[in-house]
């Protein structure tokens, strides 16, 4: 009998995981392959596009989430567009973008469009949040139809740098032995 209930949770612990990770993330890029999440705003002024992306899924048909900047970031919202049809309200507001069939790849599903004057604060951040009123972060819509969370959202670190320390050649040498 415990044998028996012993893998009944063990199967169903990882049933919950595999489907968690099958729906995915959605995740901010500051480019269009999606490989950097960080974006420097310095002077002179100009204009970027940060894209959203609902990445590391099994397949799905749609995802709602709202795009907040934290206060140290001083970008200005300019435009967005998505190459689905079917999208209700803004980033800024609260989205929802139905991808009209199960996709089964990484997918850009919004380019925000941002004017960056070149002030933002050291280490600020532009982050996905839950939908207003919805819990947990992200919903998304499984391709089995069903509305399903995804894992927690994503974010685009601005004029973040990394510290650099002193070494020598021997401390270096020493990684590797």
């Amino acid at each position: 009998m415990r044998l028996a209930l012993t893998v009944l949770v063990l199967m169903t612990g990882l049933a919950i995981t595999a489907d968690a990770q099958g729906r995915g993330r959605i995740a901010i890029f500051s480019d269009a392959e999606l490989t950097d999440s960080s974006l420097v705003d310095a002077f002179p002024p100009r204009i970027a596009d940060v894209y959203i992306a609902h990445v590391n899924h099994n397949g799905v048909t749609g995802s709602r989430f709202k795009l907040v900047a934290d206060p140290g970031f001083a970008g200005i919202w300019s435009s967005e567009a998505s190459q689905f049809a079917e999208v209700i309200g803004t980033s800024a507001s609260g989205i929802e973008i139905y991808y009209a069939s199960c996709v089964a790849v990484d997918v850009i599903v919004l380019s925000v469009t941002y004017l960056l004057p070149g002030t933002s604060s050291a280490c600020s951040c532009l982050r996905i949040v839950p939908y207003p009123g919805d819990e947990p972060y992200i919903v998304c819509n499984g391709c089995d139809f069903m509305e399903l969370p995804c894992s927690g959202g994503g974010s685009l670190h601005v004029n973040c740098t990394v510290p650099v320390e002193s070494t020598t050649w021997g401390r270096v040498k020493a990684l590797y032995r």
